[in-house]
Protein backbone atom coordinates (compact mmCIF):
# COMPACT_ATOMS: atom_id res chain seq x y z
CA UNK A 1 0.00 0.00 0.00
CA UNK A 2 1.31 2.93 -1.25
CA UNK A 3 -0.32 5.04 1.28
CA UNK A 4 0.65 2.82 4.47
CA UNK A 5 0.34 5.58 7.45
CA UNK A 6 3.43 3.70 9.09
CA UNK A 7 5.50 4.64 5.64
CA UNK A 8 4.92 8.24 6.59
CA UNK A 9 5.34 8.40 9.78
CA UNK A 10 9.29 6.78 9.07
CA UNK A 11 9.51 9.58 6.35
CA UNK A 12 8.51 12.25 8.59
CA UNK A 13 10.68 10.41 11.81
CA UNK A 14 13.98 10.77 9.29
CA UNK A 15 12.86 14.70 8.46
CA UNK A 16 12.66 15.45 11.93
CA UNK A 17 15.82 13.33 13.65
CA UNK A 18 17.98 15.60 10.72
CA UNK A 19 16.62 18.94 11.85
CA UNK A 20 18.85 19.30 14.21
CA UNK A 21 22.01 18.69 11.88
CA UNK A 22 20.70 20.49 9.62
CA UNK A 23 18.70 23.69 11.23
CA UNK A 24 19.54 23.21 14.56
CA UNK A 25 15.76 22.71 15.44
CA UNK A 26 16.55 20.65 18.76
CA UNK A 27 13.07 19.86 18.75
CA UNK A 28 11.44 19.89 15.82
CA UNK A 29 8.16 17.71 16.25
CA UNK A 30 7.21 19.80 19.23
CA UNK A 31 5.45 22.65 19.16
CA UNK A 32 5.62 24.14 22.17
CA UNK A 33 9.22 23.91 22.44
CA UNK A 34 11.12 27.39 22.73
CA UNK A 35 14.03 27.93 20.64
CA UNK A 36 16.92 28.48 22.49
CA UNK A 37 19.36 31.51 21.05
CA UNK A 38 21.79 29.32 18.73
CA UNK A 39 18.42 28.11 16.95
CA UNK A 40 16.66 30.06 14.17
CA UNK A 41 13.80 32.05 15.02
CA UNK A 42 10.53 31.13 15.79
CA UNK A 43 9.74 32.71 12.26
CA UNK A 44 12.21 30.79 10.75
CA UNK A 45 11.23 27.96 12.74
CA UNK A 46 7.94 28.11 11.11
CA UNK A 47 8.26 28.46 7.99
CA UNK A 48 10.85 25.33 7.90
CA UNK A 49 8.06 23.37 9.61
CA UNK A 50 5.53 23.91 7.69
CA UNK A 51 7.09 23.40 4.52
CA UNK A 52 8.15 20.14 5.24
CA UNK A 53 4.47 19.53 6.56
CA UNK A 54 3.35 20.77 2.94
CA UNK A 55 5.62 18.70 0.84
CA UNK A 56 5.01 15.60 3.57
CA UNK A 57 1.31 15.91 2.48
CA UNK A 58 1.65 16.24 -1.31
CA UNK A 59 3.88 13.39 -1.54
CA UNK A 60 1.58 10.98 0.89
CA UNK A 61 -1.43 11.96 -1.52
CA UNK A 62 0.19 11.36 -4.43
CA UNK A 63 1.27 8.06 -3.10
CA UNK A 64 5.22 8.77 -3.41
CA UNK A 65 6.07 8.21 0.27
CA UNK A 66 7.58 4.82 -0.47
CA UNK A 67 9.76 6.02 -3.71
CA UNK A 68 11.39 8.92 -0.99
CA UNK A 69 12.15 5.83 1.08
CA UNK A 70 13.31 4.00 -1.56
CA UNK A 71 15.64 6.70 -2.58
CA UNK A 72 16.60 7.83 1.07
CA UNK A 73 17.46 4.16 1.98
CA UNK A 74 19.88 3.40 -0.80
CA UNK A 75 21.90 6.90 -0.59
CA UNK A 76 22.65 6.19 3.29
CA UNK A 77 23.51 2.81 2.23
CA UNK A 78 26.38 4.49 -0.08
CA UNK A 79 27.48 7.18 2.44
CA UNK A 80 27.78 4.73 5.34
CA UNK A 81 30.09 3.21 2.96
CA UNK A 82 32.16 6.09 1.63
CA UNK A 83 31.02 6.29 -1.65
CA UNK A 84 30.97 10.09 -2.67
CA UNK A 85 27.41 10.76 -3.55
CA UNK A 86 26.58 14.37 -5.05
CA UNK A 87 24.96 17.47 -3.62
CA UNK A 88 21.98 16.69 -5.75
CA UNK A 89 20.85 17.96 -9.43
CA UNK A 90 17.96 18.65 -10.83
CA UNK A 91 14.52 19.92 -9.70
CA UNK A 92 15.02 17.59 -6.78
CA UNK A 93 16.94 20.04 -5.35
CA UNK A 94 13.45 21.79 -4.52
CA UNK A 95 12.58 19.04 -2.21
CA UNK A 96 12.97 20.27 1.46
CA UNK A 97 12.07 16.90 2.49
CA UNK A 98 14.54 15.26 0.38
CA UNK A 99 17.30 17.57 1.64
CA UNK A 100 16.41 16.90 5.70
CA UNK A 101 16.45 12.48 4.29
CA UNK A 102 20.04 13.44 3.07
CA UNK A 103 18.76 12.55 -0.64
CA UNK A 104 19.93 16.20 -2.11
CA UNK A 105 22.57 18.37 0.04
CA UNK A 106 21.17 21.34 -1.33
CA UNK A 107 19.06 23.92 1.06
CA UNK A 108 16.31 24.57 -1.15
CA UNK A 109 15.45 27.50 1.58
CA UNK A 110 18.79 29.39 1.25
CA UNK A 111 18.63 28.98 -2.86
CA UNK A 112 14.81 29.81 -3.36
CA UNK A 113 14.28 26.78 -5.25
CA UNK A 114 10.39 25.52 -5.50
CA UNK A 115 9.03 22.01 -4.51
CA UNK A 116 6.38 22.21 -7.59
CA UNK A 117 9.22 22.40 -9.92
CA UNK A 118 10.29 18.62 -8.96
CA UNK A 119 6.71 17.48 -7.70
CA UNK A 120 3.64 19.33 -8.80
CA UNK A 121 0.48 18.24 -7.22
CA UNK A 122 -1.60 19.22 -10.15
CA UNK A 123 -0.42 17.01 -12.62
CA UNK A 124 0.36 13.35 -12.75
CA UNK A 125 3.42 12.81 -13.35
CA UNK A 126 6.26 10.82 -11.47
CA UNK A 127 9.37 12.72 -9.92
CA UNK A 128 12.53 12.13 -10.95
CA UNK A 129 15.62 12.18 -8.74
CA UNK A 130 18.90 12.34 -10.51
CA UNK A 131 21.58 10.79 -8.53
CA UNK A 132 25.04 11.25 -8.85
CA UNK A 133 27.13 8.23 -7.54
CA UNK A 134 31.14 7.97 -7.82
CA UNK A 135 31.61 6.62 -11.35
CA UNK A 136 33.86 3.88 -10.20
CA UNK A 137 31.72 2.56 -6.90
CA UNK A 138 28.16 3.41 -8.90
CA UNK A 139 27.56 -0.15 -9.73
CA UNK A 140 28.14 -1.19 -5.52
CA UNK A 141 24.95 0.58 -5.37
CA UNK A 142 22.97 -0.94 -7.89
CA UNK A 143 23.76 -4.57 -6.56
CA UNK A 144 22.82 -3.35 -3.13
CA UNK A 145 19.30 -2.23 -4.74
CA UNK A 146 19.49 -5.44 -5.92
CA UNK A 147 20.09 -7.76 -3.42
CA UNK A 148 17.42 -5.87 -1.05
CA UNK A 149 14.47 -6.05 -3.52
CA UNK A 150 15.50 -9.05 -5.20
CA UNK A 151 17.43 -9.20 -8.61
CA UNK A 152 14.18 -9.81 -10.66
CA UNK A 153 12.83 -7.02 -9.19
CA UNK A 154 15.55 -4.31 -10.57
CA UNK A 155 16.53 -4.57 -14.24
CA UNK A 156 18.26 -1.40 -15.82
CA UNK A 157 16.86 -0.35 -18.60
CA UNK A 158 17.60 -1.14 -22.20
CA UNK A 159 18.14 1.33 -25.06
CA UNK A 160 18.61 0.83 -28.56
CA UNK A 161 20.78 2.56 -31.20
CA UNK A 162 19.79 3.66 -34.18
CA UNK A 163 21.35 4.01 -37.32
CA UNK A 164 22.53 7.67 -37.96
CA UNK A 165 23.77 8.99 -41.02
CA UNK A 166 27.55 8.66 -39.91
CA UNK A 167 27.16 5.32 -39.14
CA UNK A 168 24.62 4.01 -41.85
CA UNK A 169 27.17 4.92 -44.49
CA UNK A 170 30.32 3.31 -43.08
CA UNK A 171 27.58 0.24 -42.56
CA UNK A 172 26.96 0.41 -45.63
CA UNK A 173 30.15 0.92 -47.56
CA UNK A 174 31.72 -2.13 -45.59
CA UNK A 175 29.09 -4.61 -46.39
CA UNK A 176 29.46 -3.15 -50.55
CA UNK A 177 33.14 -4.11 -49.55
CA UNK A 178 34.26 -0.36 -49.90
CA UNK A 179 37.82 0.17 -48.29
CA UNK A 180 38.36 1.73 -44.79
CA UNK A 181 39.95 4.47 -46.44
CA UNK A 182 37.73 5.44 -48.84
CA UNK A 183 34.67 5.11 -46.55
CA UNK A 184 36.19 7.42 -44.62
CA UNK A 185 37.30 9.41 -47.40
CA UNK A 186 33.45 9.78 -47.33
CA UNK A 187 32.32 10.03 -43.84
CA UNK A 188 35.22 12.49 -42.57
CA UNK A 189 33.53 15.11 -44.47
CA UNK A 190 30.17 15.13 -42.29
CA UNK A 191 30.60 16.74 -38.43
CA UNK A 192 29.70 14.45 -35.96
CA UNK A 193 26.14 15.92 -35.01
CA UNK A 194 23.46 13.76 -33.29
CA UNK A 195 20.67 15.78 -35.49
CA UNK A 196 22.85 14.97 -38.82
CA UNK A 197 20.76 13.40 -41.60
CA UNK A 198 21.93 12.00 -45.01
CA UNK A 199 20.04 14.84 -47.09
CA UNK A 200 21.82 17.48 -44.38
CA UNK A 201 25.32 15.49 -45.38
CA UNK A 202 24.61 15.69 -48.90
CA UNK A 203 24.48 19.46 -48.87
CA UNK A 204 28.00 19.95 -47.54
CA UNK A 205 29.72 20.64 -50.98
CA UNK A 206 32.59 17.86 -50.40
CA UNK A 207 30.14 15.31 -49.70
CA UNK A 208 28.04 16.55 -52.63
CA UNK A 209 31.13 16.52 -54.61
CA UNK A 210 31.84 13.14 -53.99
CA UNK A 211 27.90 11.92 -54.78
CA UNK A 212 28.01 13.58 -58.30
CA UNK A 213 31.71 12.43 -59.45
CA UNK A 214 30.17 8.60 -60.89
CA UNK A 215 33.72 8.16 -62.62
CA UNK A 216 36.05 8.43 -59.55
CA UNK A 217 33.86 7.97 -56.69
CA UNK A 218 30.78 5.94 -58.23
CA UNK A 219 30.27 3.82 -55.01
CA UNK A 220 29.05 6.87 -53.17
CA UNK A 221 25.62 7.48 -54.54
CA UNK A 222 24.55 3.97 -53.92
CA UNK A 223 25.53 4.11 -50.61
CA UNK A 224 23.24 7.29 -49.93
CA UNK A 225 20.31 5.18 -51.81
CA UNK A 226 21.05 1.70 -49.73
CA UNK A 227 21.67 4.08 -46.72
CA UNK A 228 17.87 5.89 -46.86
CA UNK A 229 16.26 2.72 -46.85
CA UNK A 230 18.14 1.56 -43.36
CA UNK A 231 18.56 5.34 -42.12
CA UNK A 232 16.87 5.60 -38.83
CA UNK A 233 16.40 1.68 -38.31
CA UNK A 234 17.23 0.26 -34.75
CA UNK A 235 20.98 -1.05 -35.06
CA UNK A 236 21.92 -2.57 -31.81
CA UNK A 237 20.35 -2.68 -27.94
CA UNK A 238 22.30 -1.51 -25.21
CA UNK A 239 22.07 -0.29 -21.45
CA UNK A 240 20.59 3.23 -20.71
CA UNK A 241 23.47 5.04 -18.72
CA UNK A 242 21.77 5.69 -15.86
CA UNK A 243 18.57 4.37 -15.64
CA UNK A 244 17.18 1.27 -13.23
CA UNK A 245 13.43 0.30 -12.66
CA UNK A 246 12.86 -1.15 -9.26
CA UNK A 247 9.91 -3.01 -8.90
CA UNK A 248 7.05 -4.28 -6.32
CA UNK A 249 7.26 -7.32 -7.89
CA UNK A 250 9.15 -9.59 -10.73
CA UNK A 251 9.32 -6.80 -13.64
CA UNK A 252 8.97 -9.62 -16.09
CA UNK A 253 5.26 -10.03 -14.78
CA UNK A 254 5.18 -6.64 -16.84
CA UNK A 255 8.03 -5.71 -18.78
CA UNK A 256 9.67 -8.08 -20.91
CA UNK A 257 13.79 -8.47 -20.05
CA UNK A 258 16.41 -9.71 -21.81
CA UNK A 259 20.32 -10.12 -20.02
CA UNK A 260 23.23 -7.87 -20.65
CA UNK A 261 26.51 -8.48 -21.23
CA UNK A 262 27.02 -9.07 -17.58
CA UNK A 263 23.77 -11.44 -17.32
CA UNK A 264 21.71 -8.57 -15.43
CA UNK A 265 18.33 -7.89 -16.44
CA UNK A 266 17.82 -5.11 -18.66
CA UNK A 267 14.16 -4.26 -20.10
CA UNK A 268 13.26 -4.77 -23.82
CA UNK A 269 11.58 -1.53 -23.67
CA UNK A 270 13.46 2.19 -23.47
CA UNK A 271 12.16 4.48 -20.76
CA UNK A 272 9.39 6.06 -21.72
CA UNK A 273 6.96 2.68 -22.23
CA UNK A 274 8.67 1.91 -18.92
CA UNK A 275 7.24 4.67 -17.53
CA UNK A 276 3.53 4.80 -19.33
CA UNK A 277 3.34 1.45 -17.66
CA UNK A 278 3.76 2.55 -14.34
CA UNK A 279 7.19 1.46 -13.60
CA UNK A 280 9.30 3.46 -11.24
CA UNK A 281 12.51 4.76 -13.04
CA UNK A 282 15.35 5.72 -11.04
CA UNK A 283 18.44 7.21 -12.09
CA UNK A 284 22.37 6.52 -10.83
CA UNK A 285 24.59 8.14 -12.70
CA UNK A 286 28.12 8.21 -12.56
CA UNK A 287 30.59 11.28 -12.05
CA UNK A 288 33.67 11.18 -12.68
CA UNK A 289 34.51 14.62 -10.63
CA UNK A 290 33.24 12.21 -7.35
CA UNK A 291 35.95 9.94 -8.15
CA UNK A 292 38.54 12.41 -8.40
CA UNK A 293 36.80 14.13 -5.68
CA UNK A 294 37.08 11.12 -3.28
CA UNK A 295 40.84 10.35 -4.43
CA UNK A 296 42.10 13.72 -3.72
CA UNK A 297 40.85 14.23 -0.11
CA UNK A 298 42.08 10.21 0.53
CA UNK A 299 46.05 11.75 -0.47
CA UNK A 300 45.29 14.84 1.57
CA UNK A 301 44.07 13.44 4.66
CA UNK A 302 46.23 10.91 4.87
CA UNK A 303 49.33 13.28 4.26
CA UNK A 304 48.47 15.64 7.35
CA UNK A 305 46.15 13.36 9.37
CA UNK A 306 42.91 15.29 8.82
CA UNK A 307 39.41 15.20 8.44
CA UNK A 308 38.69 17.27 5.02
CA UNK A 309 35.58 16.04 3.45
CA UNK A 310 33.74 16.97 0.93
CA UNK A 311 30.94 18.27 3.25
CA UNK A 312 33.31 20.79 5.80
CA UNK A 313 35.08 22.38 2.44
CA UNK A 314 34.27 26.28 2.43
CA UNK A 315 32.45 27.60 -0.07
CA UNK A 316 32.98 30.98 0.64
CA UNK A 317 37.14 30.54 0.27
CA UNK A 318 38.57 33.89 -1.19
CA UNK A 319 41.91 32.01 -2.47
CA UNK A 320 39.22 29.79 -3.92
CA UNK A 321 37.68 32.90 -6.13
CA UNK A 322 41.04 34.54 -6.80
CA UNK A 323 42.17 31.46 -8.54
CA UNK A 324 38.81 31.16 -10.62
CA UNK A 325 39.24 34.80 -11.36
CA UNK A 326 42.63 34.65 -12.53
CA UNK A 327 41.11 31.87 -15.14
CA UNK A 328 43.03 29.49 -13.82
CA UNK A 329 40.16 26.76 -14.04
CA UNK A 330 41.61 23.81 -16.35
CA UNK A 331 40.81 20.69 -14.65
CA UNK A 332 37.89 23.15 -12.15
CA UNK A 333 34.12 20.97 -12.89
CA UNK A 334 32.17 23.12 -15.45
CA UNK A 335 34.48 26.08 -15.59
CA UNK A 336 37.74 24.71 -17.54
CA UNK A 337 36.77 25.69 -21.45
CA UNK A 338 38.45 28.53 -22.72
CA UNK A 339 35.43 30.30 -23.26
CA UNK A 340 34.76 29.70 -19.26
CA UNK A 341 38.33 31.31 -18.52
CA UNK A 342 37.98 34.21 -20.37
CA UNK A 343 34.86 34.90 -19.30
CA UNK A 344 35.97 33.92 -15.27
CA UNK A 345 39.00 36.93 -15.55
CA UNK A 346 36.07 39.71 -16.41
CA UNK A 347 33.33 38.19 -14.11
CA UNK A 348 35.13 39.03 -10.42
CA UNK A 349 33.79 35.53 -8.38
CA UNK A 350 33.10 37.19 -4.78
CA UNK A 351 30.38 34.56 -4.15
CA UNK A 352 28.82 31.04 -4.71
CA UNK A 353 26.06 32.60 -6.07
CA UNK A 354 27.59 34.11 -9.06
CA UNK A 355 29.02 30.71 -10.06
CA UNK A 356 25.60 29.45 -10.16
CA UNK A 357 24.75 32.32 -12.30
CA UNK A 358 27.79 31.56 -14.56
CA UNK A 359 27.35 28.10 -15.42
CA UNK A 360 23.57 29.08 -16.24
CA UNK A 361 24.64 31.95 -18.08
CA UNK A 362 27.23 29.90 -20.30
CA UNK A 363 25.14 28.68 -22.47
CA UNK A 364 24.22 29.06 -26.66
CA UNK A 365 21.30 31.80 -25.65
CA UNK A 366 21.75 33.19 -22.51
CA UNK A 367 25.21 33.74 -23.43
CA UNK A 368 23.91 37.15 -25.08
CA UNK A 369 23.37 38.77 -21.75
CA UNK A 370 26.83 38.37 -19.32
CA UNK A 371 28.27 41.68 -21.07
CA UNK A 372 24.82 43.20 -19.30
CA UNK A 373 25.20 40.49 -16.65
CA UNK A 374 28.96 41.63 -15.95
CA UNK A 375 28.10 45.63 -16.52
CA UNK A 376 25.10 45.53 -13.53
CA UNK A 377 27.42 44.08 -11.78
CA UNK A 378 30.30 46.62 -11.75
CA UNK A 379 27.94 49.63 -12.07
CA UNK A 380 28.45 50.05 -15.39
CA UNK A 381 25.12 49.75 -16.39
CA UNK A 382 21.26 49.95 -14.89
CA UNK A 383 19.02 46.52 -14.20
CA UNK A 384 16.00 47.05 -16.06
CA UNK A 385 13.14 45.86 -14.05
CA UNK A 386 9.49 45.93 -15.40
CA UNK A 387 7.81 46.29 -11.98
CA UNK A 388 9.15 47.01 -8.64
CA UNK A 389 8.03 43.77 -7.57
CA UNK A 390 10.32 41.84 -10.50
CA UNK A 391 13.68 44.24 -8.67
CA UNK A 392 12.80 42.06 -5.79
CA UNK A 393 12.72 38.51 -7.85
CA UNK A 394 15.34 39.66 -10.39
CA UNK A 395 17.92 41.56 -8.49
CA UNK A 396 20.53 38.46 -8.02
CA UNK A 397 20.31 38.04 -12.07
CA UNK A 398 20.51 41.80 -12.10
CA UNK A 399 17.40 41.94 -13.97
CA UNK A 400 17.94 39.01 -16.67
CA UNK A 401 16.06 35.74 -16.27
CA UNK A 402 18.04 33.28 -16.14
CA UNK A 403 16.25 30.12 -13.90
CA UNK A 404 13.26 28.66 -14.58
CA UNK A 405 12.34 29.18 -11.24
CA UNK A 406 12.40 32.74 -11.83
CA UNK A 407 9.45 32.29 -14.57
CA UNK A 408 7.76 30.76 -11.48
CA UNK A 409 8.08 33.15 -8.70
CA UNK A 410 7.38 36.12 -11.16
CA UNK A 411 3.80 34.45 -11.84
CA UNK A 412 2.94 34.09 -8.29
CA UNK A 413 3.79 37.58 -7.64
CA UNK A 414 2.25 39.15 -10.25
CA UNK A 415 -0.37 37.16 -11.06
CA UNK A 416 -1.16 35.29 -7.81
CA UNK A 417 -0.53 32.02 -9.42
CA UNK A 418 -0.01 29.06 -7.41
CA UNK A 419 2.94 27.31 -7.31
CA UNK A 420 1.09 24.27 -9.28
CA UNK A 421 -0.15 26.72 -11.97
CA UNK A 422 3.38 28.59 -12.41
CA UNK A 423 4.96 25.28 -12.82
CA UNK A 424 1.90 24.31 -15.52
CA UNK A 425 2.81 27.83 -17.20
CA UNK A 426 6.61 27.27 -17.65
CA UNK A 427 6.01 23.78 -18.85
CA UNK A 428 3.85 25.56 -21.41
CA UNK A 429 6.14 28.06 -22.41
CA UNK A 430 8.84 25.66 -22.58
CA UNK A 431 6.63 23.45 -25.17
CA UNK A 432 5.27 26.46 -26.81
CA UNK A 433 1.74 25.07 -27.34
CA UNK A 434 0.22 28.07 -29.30
CA UNK A 435 -3.22 27.09 -27.80
CA UNK A 436 -2.54 26.74 -24.21
CA UNK A 437 -0.26 29.58 -24.78
CA UNK A 438 -2.80 31.97 -25.19
CA UNK A 439 -4.74 30.67 -22.55
CA UNK A 440 -1.87 31.29 -19.93
CA UNK A 441 -0.99 34.37 -21.72
CA UNK A 442 -5.07 35.99 -20.90
CA UNK A 443 -4.56 34.21 -17.54
CA UNK A 444 -1.56 35.83 -16.21
CA UNK A 445 -2.40 39.48 -17.90
CA UNK A 446 -5.94 39.93 -16.31
CA UNK A 447 -4.15 38.58 -13.02
CA UNK A 448 -1.83 40.55 -13.50
CA UNK A 449 -3.85 44.06 -13.90
CA UNK A 450 -5.97 42.95 -10.78
CA UNK A 451 -2.40 43.80 -9.07
CA UNK A 452 -1.93 47.43 -10.98
CA UNK A 453 0.00 45.96 -13.98
CA UNK A 454 -0.51 47.64 -16.83
CA UNK A 455 -1.59 45.15 -19.96
CA UNK A 456 1.57 47.16 -22.26
CA UNK A 457 3.84 45.65 -19.45
CA UNK A 458 1.91 42.60 -18.73
CA UNK A 459 2.38 41.64 -22.42
CA UNK A 460 5.82 42.42 -22.64
CA UNK A 461 6.58 40.47 -19.59
CA UNK A 462 5.10 37.28 -21.53
CA UNK A 463 6.83 38.05 -24.79
CA UNK A 464 10.09 37.90 -22.66
CA UNK A 465 9.05 34.78 -21.21
CA UNK A 466 8.52 33.54 -24.45
CA UNK A 467 11.71 34.36 -25.43
CA UNK A 468 13.37 33.03 -22.40
CA UNK A 469 11.80 29.83 -22.99
CA UNK A 470 14.69 29.08 -25.53
CA UNK A 471 17.71 28.91 -23.00
CA UNK A 472 16.29 28.80 -18.84
CA UNK A 473 18.02 26.69 -16.79
CA UNK A 474 16.96 24.90 -13.49
CA UNK A 475 18.89 26.53 -10.31
CA UNK A 476 18.99 23.48 -8.21
CA UNK A 477 20.75 21.84 -11.32
CA UNK A 478 23.27 24.65 -11.78
CA UNK A 479 23.11 24.69 -8.14
CA UNK A 480 24.38 21.36 -7.69
CA UNK A 481 27.21 22.12 -10.39
CA UNK A 482 28.09 25.44 -8.63
CA UNK A 483 28.81 23.62 -5.71
CA UNK A 484 30.72 21.05 -7.43
CA UNK A 485 32.90 23.80 -9.25
CA UNK A 486 33.76 25.21 -5.84
CA UNK A 487 35.11 21.93 -4.32
CA UNK A 488 37.28 21.50 -7.20
CA UNK A 489 38.66 24.90 -7.42
CA UNK A 490 39.56 24.90 -3.51
CA UNK A 491 41.39 21.30 -3.90
CA UNK A 492 43.28 22.79 -6.55
CA UNK A 493 44.03 26.24 -4.68
CA UNK A 494 44.97 24.49 -1.71
CA UNK A 495 46.20 21.24 -2.45
CA UNK A 496 47.15 20.84 -6.13
CA UNK A 497 49.29 18.26 -6.46
CA UNK A 498 46.78 15.87 -4.48
CA UNK A 499 44.09 17.19 -6.79
CA UNK A 500 45.85 16.86 -10.07
CA UNK A 501 47.89 13.56 -9.03
CA UNK A 502 43.74 12.36 -8.76
CA UNK A 503 42.58 13.95 -12.18
CA UNK A 504 45.45 12.88 -14.21
CA UNK A 505 44.61 8.76 -12.59
CA UNK A 506 41.15 8.87 -13.38
CA UNK A 507 41.61 10.15 -17.23
CA UNK A 508 44.65 8.23 -17.58
CA UNK A 509 43.26 6.28 -20.62
CA UNK A 510 42.71 10.05 -22.59
CA UNK A 511 46.03 11.00 -24.00
CA UNK A 512 44.81 13.99 -25.47
CA UNK A 513 43.37 15.11 -21.56
CA UNK A 514 46.68 14.09 -19.39
CA UNK A 515 48.72 15.99 -22.10
CA UNK A 516 46.63 19.37 -21.36
CA UNK A 517 46.59 18.25 -17.43
CA UNK A 518 50.47 17.56 -17.51
CA UNK A 519 51.00 21.16 -19.15
CA UNK A 520 49.01 22.85 -16.36
CA UNK A 521 50.52 21.27 -13.85
CA UNK A 522 53.85 22.48 -14.92
CA UNK A 523 52.34 25.73 -15.08
CA UNK A 524 52.05 25.72 -11.32
CA UNK A 525 55.51 25.11 -10.73
CA UNK A 526 54.62 21.01 -10.58
CA UNK A 527 56.67 18.61 -12.10
CA UNK A 528 55.44 15.82 -14.14
CA UNK A 529 58.26 12.97 -13.75
CA UNK A 530 58.55 11.16 -16.45
CA UNK A 531 57.44 6.66 -16.22
CA UNK A 532 59.78 5.01 -14.54
CA UNK A 533 59.72 1.45 -14.38
CA UNK A 534 61.20 1.17 -10.71
CA UNK A 535 58.90 4.36 -9.59
CA UNK A 536 55.73 4.16 -11.16
CA UNK A 537 53.30 3.23 -10.14
CA UNK A 538 49.58 1.76 -12.50
CA UNK A 539 47.85 5.38 -11.49
CA UNK A 540 49.77 8.84 -11.37
CA UNK A 541 51.57 9.32 -7.47
CA UNK A 542 52.99 11.88 -5.57
CA UNK A 543 56.88 11.82 -5.16
CA UNK A 544 59.18 13.78 -3.03
CA UNK A 545 60.92 15.82 -5.38
CA UNK A 546 63.46 16.28 -2.98
CA UNK A 547 63.84 20.08 -3.13
CA UNK A 548 62.36 23.07 -1.16
CA UNK A 549 60.13 25.37 -2.13
CA UNK A 550 60.68 28.93 -1.97
CA UNK A 551 58.43 28.91 1.50
CA UNK A 552 61.13 26.35 2.55
CA UNK A 553 58.53 23.40 2.45
CA UNK A 554 59.60 20.48 0.78
CA UNK A 555 58.31 20.20 -2.66
CA UNK A 556 56.07 17.06 -4.28
CA UNK A 557 56.28 16.18 -8.01
CA UNK A 558 54.17 13.51 -9.84
CA UNK A 559 55.52 10.53 -11.28
CA UNK A 560 53.61 9.18 -14.61
CA UNK A 561 51.59 6.13 -14.14
CA UNK A 562 52.20 3.05 -16.36
CA UNK A 563 48.55 3.34 -17.08
CA UNK A 564 48.80 6.35 -19.16
CA UNK A 565 51.45 4.48 -21.40
CA UNK A 566 49.68 3.36 -24.41
CA UNK A 567 50.04 -0.42 -24.73
CA UNK A 568 51.13 -1.18 -21.15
Amino acid sequence: NPNCPIRLKCLRDICEQAMATRYELLEAGNPDYQPGEDEPSLERRREILERMEYELGIIDRMGYVSYFLVVWDFIRWARERGIPVGPGRGSGAGSLVAYLAGITDLDPLHYGLLFERFLNPDRVSPPDFDIDFCERRRGEVIDYVRDKYGAESVAQIGTFGTLKAKQVLKDVARVMGVSFGDANSLVGNIPTDPKMTLEKALKIPEVKKMYDDEVATPWVRKVFEMGGVLEGLNRNQSIHACGVIIGDQQLENVVPLARGAGKEWITQFPAHPCEELGLLKMDFLGLKTLTIIEDALAMVNARDGGGLTPENMPLDDQPTFDLLNCGNTVAVFQLESGGMQDLCRGFGISKLEEIIALVALYRPGPMEFIPTFINCKFGREQPDYDTPEMEELLSETYGIMVYQEQIMYSAMSLADYTASEADFLRKTVAKKKEKELLKQRDRFVSGAMKNDVSKEVADQIFDNWEAFARYGFPKGHAADYGVISVQTAFLKTHYPVEYMTALLSVFLSDTDKVAVYAADCRRMGIDVLPPNVNASMWDFSIEDGSSETEDGETKFDIRFGLGAVKNV
